[in-house]
């Protein structure tokens, strides 16, 4: 029994000792409102964190190439051909749980040729393209092949709507986002799907929104954690727009005059463009402090302009609405 108790009271003070050690730290760490402010202020530590685990101690670079999951990927399927094995050509998962975790749909994109609008398109912070075509009933996965499943925007082309563009890459600096690999295009309504090698590069890691000509499909402008990019052709060649050192994450263009054009960018706040995004000017009068911003352009009244921000401030968050008239 003594030697029980012996064991006993060596495991409580192992226990009270780490606890404690875990209050040190973490009052050191946060010792005082100016330490949570900073914490606060950088969620984009966490982009950091991801970027730097590629690189390897003492190199300044990462070994990774840009977009080497997709080319890992095409490798995969030439060497499949030729490989001798003998497992089969599709490998049958079985779902082993949890089941009581949750998603997040970032986008959706409603099919405008259903009659009955039960058609849509989910694009998935980390779950790749679904489509249902009974308003959600149920859901195919459009692309099980996708190297990379953070599908943050989608966007169909007014003009062709067998064009699908996704954008990947979950920039808004929350934890366990993912880092995308360009802009991905389809030309059947989701059914392939092939990446724009044009975008094989850091600018296109993070691809927060995506606006297209409704007059020409080919006229492109894509919203980044690094700015703003405009393609004339189809996405054979970008020109930089807009740069301001901070993330660009919505885009809204006049649904009665398409050359209008409104950006969110984080910390800044809300710019415009009257000549389809080849220039801009910040609209900030009434906006303060704003970090993550999303904006609406009423259909009703294209006059009225709608924005929601979140404010960090030391150790919360308060999420405002905004109106423009």
């Amino acid at each position: 029994m003594k030697h029980k108790n012996k064991i006993y009271i060596q495991l409580s003070g192992a226990i009270t000792f780490l606890l404690l050690s875990v209050y040190v730290v973490f009052t050191q760490n946060f010792r005082d409102e100016k330490d949570l402010a900073q914490f606060a202020e950088k969620p984009g530590g966490f982009q950091d964190y991801f970027k730097n685990i590629t690189i390897p101690i003492g190199a300044e670079e990462s070994g990774y190439i840009p977009g080497y999951r997709v080319s890992e990927l095409e490798g995969l399927k030439k060497r499949r051909s030729v490989l001798k094995s003998s497992f089969s050509d599709t490998l049958i998962w079985q779902p082993r749980g949890p089941y009581n975790v949750g998603g997040r749909a970032i986008s959706i994109l409603v099919d405008p040729d259903d009659p009955t609008s039960q058609t849509w398109y989910a694009g998935t912070a980390g779950g790749g393209i679904w489509k249902t075509v009974d308003a959600g009933q149920a859901w195919t996965d459009m692309t099980p092949e996708l190297p990379n499943l953070a599908t943050v925007a989608l966007a169909m082309a007014e003009s062709n709507h067998d064009l699908i563009l996704a954008g990947t890459g979950e920039g808004f600096g929350g934890i366990g986002m993912i880092t995308g690999d360009g802009l991905f295009k389809s030309t059947d309504r989701g059914e392939s799907w092939s990446r724009i090698e044009s975008t094989k590069n850091p600018d296109f890691y993070y691809i927060n929104d995506i606006c297209i000509s409704p007059t020409d499909e080919d006229v492109i402008l894509l919203a980044t954690n690094t700015g703003l990019y405009k393609t004339i052709d189809g996405g054979d060649s970008w020109d930089t727009v807009y740069q301001s050192g901070y993330r660009v994450q919505d885009l809204q263009a006049n649904p009665e005059k398409a050359s209008t054009i409104y950006a969110a960018v984080n910390t800044i706040g809300i710019i415009k463009s009257y000549d389809s995004g080849n220039t801009w000017q910040v609209l900030n009068q009434g906006i303060i402090d704003a970090k993550r911003l999303s904006i609406a352009v009423s259909p009703a009244d294209t006059s009225y302009v709608f924005a929601s921000g979140v404010i960090i401030s030391i150790g919360k968050s308060t999420v405002k609405c905004l109106k423009s008239d």
